[in-house]
């Protein structure tokens, strides 16, 4: 049985990282309208974000109460670059080429991460409202 060939995909770097960071963006911003008690409530909410955005004192004051590790960024950062150099693979962790000694340092690196950055506490359910 033949099968047809699927098309291939575009993997512009630029144009995917801009797809991937405009997906987000909306993401984010309908979490507002999922958290906020009421609808003047994200409204407000929106407003803030779209005032400081463009005041630089309103990220130190963001960074100076809540700083974050070197260590996160690192790992966050590390996770993120693996995601990035694998799209062209059906997951990020498809390293078959890799040594099998490499791999199974990278799988255990993700545990250990999963384990110390995990949330071990459970919180309110995101949909609580409805």
């Amino acid at each position: 049985m033949a099968t047809a060939k699927q098309p291939p995909q575009n993997r512009s770097g630029w144009k995917r990282l801009s797809k991937t960071l405009l997906t987000f963006g909306i993401i984010c911003l309908t979490w507002i309208f999922f958290r906020a008690a009421t609808l003047p409530d994200a409204v407000h909410i929106l407003k803030t974000i779209l005032a400081d955005a463009f005041r630089p004192s309103a990220y130190a004051a963001y960074g100076a109460q809540m700083p974050v590790p070197s260590a996160v960024w690192a790992h966050l950062l590390g996770a993120i670059a693996i995601e990035w150099l694998q799209r062209p693979h059906p997951h990020p962790l498809f390293l078959k080429a890799w040594p099998k000694a490499l791999r199974w340092v990278v799988y255990t690196l993700f545990v250990i991460d999963i384990l110390i950055f995990g949330t071990l506490h459970q919180g309110s359910f995101i949909y609580f409202q409805f």
